[in-house]
């Protein structure tokens, strides 16, 4: 609207953090060139200007009401979740080895602290009664210091529980969770020449509808992402992962649970690298996510069973 106005291309604004809390703009053109000596888009030049600023303060603010310590993201799977070679078992069954960089290798978000304590063969009901463990989670979660845990089940549980009893376990673990402070996201097993998966995946997402709780769905990305007829090229024995596999997921993960802490307060905006750019008339955030933990703080210091 704007640019019909002046009968002029709508500009690409850049807005960058400068000393003092001051913001610059820099305008180019469609084709890459600058602008300069347009007299007649002044005060888009101060309006955008404003809203640099507006922006700026925005996100201080917002990093100023994050909390000081580390977040700290448990992991808690089966082997697809530890990150055991596809392609080594697809060659050698007996070759069980974890790759050189399982998912958590691609999350990197600053003032978050991931621990991956999958167990290949675990199951929502084996987690349930402390098999692998020797703990059973209503009393293992009493004691576990993280803030958030991430349920990855679904592919054992097709090959040994019945659809309602993966349910009912996996409501239970969630109420056991929550019962004991702990955030609960799920995340929806890989796609798996086991054709039952996708059915347990689809329960997991309902169960996530019933308790509002975030959904990392890597099932639907990854059919999304992969053509079915290349699905053994990332999963070689049909239902591990090799690392090609596994950076997809992991890469998956790092944007999902980048967004899903933003909206909870638990990363915020670095100071001095917010970027905002106005674009076809609508205002496009470019932002760089995350914080510094305080110094000093331990990640499983556990201060928040002790209040």
């Amino acid at each position: 609207m704007i640019a019909s106005l002046f009968h002029y291309p709508l500009p690409v604004f850049h807005c960058t953090a400068r000393a003092g809390n001051n913001a610059e703009i820099r305008m180019q053109e469609r084709n890459g060139n600058h602008i300069n000596g347009i007299k007649n888009i002044g005060f888009l030049r101060r309006a955008a200007v404003m809203l640099c600023k507006l922006a700026l303060v925005a996100g201080l603010f917002h990093a100023a009401q994050v909390r000081a310590e580390p977040v700290v993201i448990e992991l808690r799977g089966d082997s697809t979740g530890l990150g055991i070679d596809g392609g080594l078992l697809a060659k050698n069954a007996s070759d069980i080895r974890v790759v050189s960089q399982p998912p958590q290798a691609f999350i990197h978000l600053a003032g978050v602290v991931i621990r991956n304590v999958s167990v290949s063969g675990e199951s929502t009901a084996t987690m349930l009664n402390g098999h692998f463990s020797g703990h059973p989670w209503e009393q293992a979660a009493q004691g576990d210091c993280a803030d958030i845990v991430i349920f990855n089940y679904g592919i054992n549980d097709s090959l040994t529980l019945d659809e309602k009893t993966y349910a009912d376990n996996l409501e239970t673990l969630i109420r056991i969770s929550r019962d004991n402070n702990l955030e609960v996201f799920l995340q929806t097993p890989n796609p798996s020449r086991l054709t039952k998966v996708a059915d347990y995946a689809q329960i997991m997402r309902d169960i996530a509808r019933k308790h509002g709780i975030s959904l990392i769905d890597v099932q639907q990305y990854l059919s999304a992402r992969i053509p079915s007829g290349q699905l053994r090229n990332f999963m070689p024995d049909g239902i591990h992962p090799n690392q090609e596999g596994y950076a997809l997921i992991g890469k998956f993960m790092q944007g999902r649970l980048r967004d899903l802490l933003l909206r909870r307060n638990l990363i915020a905006l670095a100071r001095g690298d917010a970027h905002a750019v106005l674009r076809d008339g609508v205002w496009h955030g470019r932002f760089s996510y995350g914080r510094r933990p305080a110094l000093g703080q331990a990640a499983n210091s556990c201060q928040k069973r002790r209040t």
